[in-house]
Order: structure tokens, then C-alpha cells, then sequence
């Protein structure tokens, strides 16, 4: 799971605590990263109780009670310890929230936008993270023109041309 900025170190227990509310005993979907065919069910055990600081994650442990052989094609593999897989973790569903792709992202939360020709830098409140998008708690409506690239030198009322 990746931390919004706003989940500052200095807040790490709350937002870890948090966290650990929010998706105790959370079913999963476990993925072996060979083979995607094969999968188990399982649930979130614990949340590790700190933050990498590099990367702004937090690791779960993840139980599979069932860990003997997936069946896919008449073949069969068990889970093992070492194993290298991928966890599906469904998150808690957000009402108003919107999706953005992640390159829209400028520095500090923040994301320009194009409103009668000029630019318009805002300040959002990011939610959650993936390598591609944002999920966008707060800070955009549907329909606004979001600009998608970097925008060297950009400066808000800065005339803009937007591009199909």
C-alpha cells in the first residue's frame, strides 16, 4: 500500500493504525507471478508496524489457510514460503472519489488544469497510489480539463492550448 504525503512520518502510528482498521481480515487474492492461473484465497493477517520511508509502503502479511495445489490445466502447484506472488487486496470504496493517471501529478499534491484557456495550478488530496494512477480523495470535479503532461516553466495564468 502506498501513503499519501499527507500520512507524514510524523503521524506514521495513526495512519498505520488506520490502515490496520480499515482492512483487518480483508479477503485477497494471492497470484502466482510465474503462472497468474494459479491463485488462493486468503485474508490480511497483520500490517507490519512501520513505514518504509524510502518507498512510502507498508507491508501486510497475508494468511492462506489452503495453501495446497491451485488446479489449472490438469497441473497442480502448492503455495510455499518463498514463493513470489502477487496480492489482490480490494480497498475501501470511495464515494466521490476520481481516478487520475499518475503523470498528471505535479509537486506537492498538486495538478494543473486548464480553465478558460489559462492554466490553474491546485492543491488535491491524494488518496491512494499506484505505479499508473492516483486515486483522488478531494480536489477535482468530473469534467474539469486536467492536464496530462509536465508543462516546463509552468505558471498559473499562463495562456494554454489544449490538445486532443
Amino acid at each position: 500500500i502506498w501513503m499519501t504525503d499527507r500520512d507524514s512520518l510524523s503521524a506514521e502510528g495513526d495512519a498505520i493504525r488506520r490502515l490496520a482498521d480499515e482492512y483487518a481480515e480483508r479477503e485477497v487474492t494471492v497470484r502466482w507471478y510465474r503462472d497468474p492461473r494459479y491463485t488462493w484465497s486468503g485474508r490480511i493477517d497483520r500490517i507490519e508496524g512501520t513505514l518504509d520511508e524510502v518507498l512510502r509502503t507498508i507491508n501486510f502479511i497475508v494468511r492462506v489457510d489452503d495453501p495446497d495445489p491451485a488446479r489449472t490445466h490438469g497441473q497442480k502447484t502448492s503455495l510455499i514460503p518463498g514463493m513470489f506472488c502477487e496480492v489482490e487486496i480490494e480497498g475501501p470504496r470511495l464515494e466521490q472519489a476520481l481516478v487520475i493517471p499518475r503523470q498528471a501529478m505535479r509537486e506537492g499534491n498538486t495538478v494543473h488544469l486548464v480553465r478558460d484557456r489559462r492554466l490553474v495550478a491546485r492543491e488535491i488530496v491524494p488518496r491512494l497510489y499506484s505505479d499508473e494512477e492516483v486515486v483522488v480523495e478531494k480536489g477535482l470535479t468530473v469534467g474539469e480539463e486536467l492536464i496530462l503532461t509536465d508543462i516546463p516553466g509552468a505558471i498559473p495564468g499562463m495562456i494554454v492550448e489544449p490538445i486532443d
